[in-house]
């Protein structure tokens, strides 16, 4: 079993690596839930809130990714729809024109 000192490298090193891409998510959407995640990732690091309020706000953080998915996926947000991809959009709503090769979905 891990120790809590190594849970705690692990959240930091999860919390950071977020925060490097949350621009690209927040560019296209309002939706707080993923940087409130990070948020309660690192308070939870510091001992400043529970595990289980931490662990909600990672839930609620997911969910604000799949309801983001159904719409663009990460590298036609990222490049604004002009990157080059290798097939016709999937999304229901039609929003990027491609799919991109790398697959890489919110």
């Amino acid at each position: 079993m891990a120790k809590q000192q190594d849970h705690h490298a692990l959240a930091c090193w999860a919390a950071e690596c977020a925060a490097r891409v949350l621009y690209i998510f927040e560019k296209k959407t309002e939706d707080l839930r993923a940087r409130d995640a990070i948020d309660a990732g690192k308070g939870w690091i510091r001992g400043e809130i529970a595990m289980v309020d931490a662990r909600k706000g990672a839930f609620a953080a997911h969910a604000a990714a799949r309801e983001a998915r159904s719409c663009r996926c990460l590298c036609c947000i990222s490049c604004g729809g002009t990157r080059s991809c290798n097939g016709p959009c999937e999304r229901p709503c039609g929003a990027c024109r491609n799919v991109c090769s790398e697959s890489y979905l919110l």
